[in-house]
């Protein structure tokens, strides 16, 4: 059984999120981020199987899931939850940052380093606008070096940094 498909969100709705981690304390930690970031938690689970079976009563728009859960890996349930839930975004909570591209080429939206509050605040950030707009800003709105360079104001470098004064010593730079 397959719960229905979600649409985009209005201004109005909350976006759901599941959580799946093994410790109490873990569940408790990421619902107090998921939720100070405009999201219901819906789902709390502490393994795999009652995660997967939940959800086939509750559509919900975010799963976030611990790396090292009870008897498997939450690596290893990243194919069934997109499979489940075409539109549901999955994060994959772990230490181990070179899981990236694997958990990515499984369907996740992002790997979010654990106890790492800042990063899972801005992967929120971007699913809840992916959510509401439509549009993937994909690792932030930043510019490549060569659009930095092309649009560089140099009358705004200061006058220390294009006089080569050193303001830790007061000498001159001979650079």
């Amino acid at each position: 059984m397959t719960s229905t498909p979600l649409p985009l969100l209005g201004p109005d709705e909350t976006p759901k999120a599941a959580i799946c981690h093994p410790d109490q304390m873990g569940r408790t930690a990421l619902e107090h981020v998921i939720v100070a970031n405009g999201f219901d938690v819906m789902v709390e689970a502490e393994h795999a199987p009652g995660l997967l079976q939940a959800l086939q009563f509750a559509s919900v728009h975010l799963v976030v899931v611990e790396n090292a859960l009870s008897g498997t890996l939450g690596m290893d349930i990243i194919g069934d939850l997109v499979k489940r839930e075409s539109q549901t975004q999955v994060v994959l909570v772990t230490n181990d940052i070179s899981l990236r591209d694997e958990a990515l080429g499984k369907g996740a939206w992002a790997i979010a380093p654990r106890g790492d509050a800042a990063a899972m605040e801005r992967i929120l950030g971007e699913i809840l606008h992916y959510l509401r707009t439509g549009e993937r800003r994909g690792g932030g709105d930043r510019r490549s070096g060569a659009e930095r360079r092309e649009t560089q104001d140099w009358s705004k470098v200061t006058s220390e940094r294009r006089s080569g004064s050193d303001r830790r010593r007061a000498e001159r730079r001979d650079d």
